[in-house]
């Protein structure tokens, strides 16, 4: 049987070679670990510079910036310790770097960590900026 992951990953990377992705995918897993291996391996198809398919090399200088969580264009949002949810404020951050020029070349990628205990306000706040950017 089939991993999760490795079912998202065929379906990621299949988009990925027809060049027909999406501009939101919303990851879901069992643990936060999977959700964050899942999301360093997408930035690692679009950035590794010695990919075999879909499987990156984790040596060239880009995997290895994605290794740790250092990769320019990938933003995430989590929610601060001392709060149980993430609010409308996080997600004004989101919105405020998602608006500016990217740091480099290339696609840009956003992590919101946790999106299950956004609040009604900063959910609502999220969609409308995903259904109409600035």
């Amino acid at each position: 049987m089939r991993d999760i992951n490795d079912i998202a990953k065929q379906i990621l990377y299949n988009g990925y070679i027809r060049s027909k992705q999406s501009h939101l995918y919303i990851l879901v897993g069992n643990s936060g670990q999977q959700q964050q291996s899942l999301y360093d391996w997408y930035i690692k198809l679009h950035v590794c510079v010695n990919r075999q398919e879909d499987i990156a090399c984790e040596t060239c200088a880009m995997c290895q910036t994605v290794n740790h969580h250092n990769f320019v264009n990938s933003i995430v949002i989590k929610r601060q310790e001392n709060k149980k949810s993430v609010g409308i404020d996080d997600m004004k951050q989101l919105q405020d770097v998602f608006q500016v020029t990217a740091h480099a070349d290339g696609v840009r990628f956003f992590c919101v960590e946790d999106a299950d205990l956004l609040t009604t306000q900063a959910a609502n706040s999220i969609l409308k900026f995903l259904e109409e950017p600035a």
